[in-house]
């Protein structure tokens, strides 16, 4: 009786994989080329994953006692976190926004930090700080305070405002520009 079922199921695969071997060979050239790529990779990475490097163990280490001295292994913590450039605060920029027909009195305080690239540079931009605080402080003139109460519009402002100051410089020397303190008012 166990014969006759094996042999049962034993005829039921071999009808079945020859069904698969002519489905198999009616399929398109690229189709089975896709598929035995397929069967291959999946077979290659589960032999791989099998075979991989198991982590060891922790516990010789855990019991171990490791000493150093304070004097030679210790470095200063601000080497590992370069500054990138310096940064300079202007003054208190305070303007008045463009008018619109929702807002007609809209004013808007400012405190910006610009990031300068490096320190030769930083020399030059604190000799054209009036410079640069004018032309922020006309280019904050042209929006309007629906723009700048959206945080899309404050980093659009963050980059135009940085642009024209580069171009009043006649160079890239401001990295980045932030907001201190950042107050409109409609």
């Amino acid at each position: 009786m166990i014969k006759d079922r094996i042999k049962f199921y034993q005829s039921r695969i071999k009808e079945n994989l020859s069904f698969c071997k002519t489905k198999f060979l009616a399929l398109a050239k690229w189709i089975k080329i896709t598929i035995i790529t397929l069967l291959l990779s999946i077979m290659i990475g589960t032999v791989l994953f099998i075979i991989r490097d198991k982590p060891e163990s922790m516990m010789a280490q855990a019991d171990k006692a490791f000493e150093f001295s304070a004097e030679n292994n210790l470095k200063p913590f601000i080497s590992y976190f370069p500054k990138l450039g310096e940064d300079l605060l202007l003054k208190k920029i305070i303007v008045n926004l463009k008018q619109t027909d929702k807002h007609k009195y809209a004013m808007g305080m400012f405190e910006i930090f610009l990031n300068i690239k490096n320190n030769s540079l930083m020399q030059m931009v604190s000799n054209k700080e009036y410079l640069i605080q004018d032309v922020i402080q006309r280019e904050l003139e042209s929006f309007t305070y629906e723009k700048l109460s959206t945080v899309q519009g404050k980093k659009v402002a963050k980059i135009i405002l940085r642009n024209r100051a580069n171009k009043a410089l006649g160079r890239k020397a401001i990295k980045r520009l932030y907001f201190k303190s950042f107050v409109i008012q409609p």
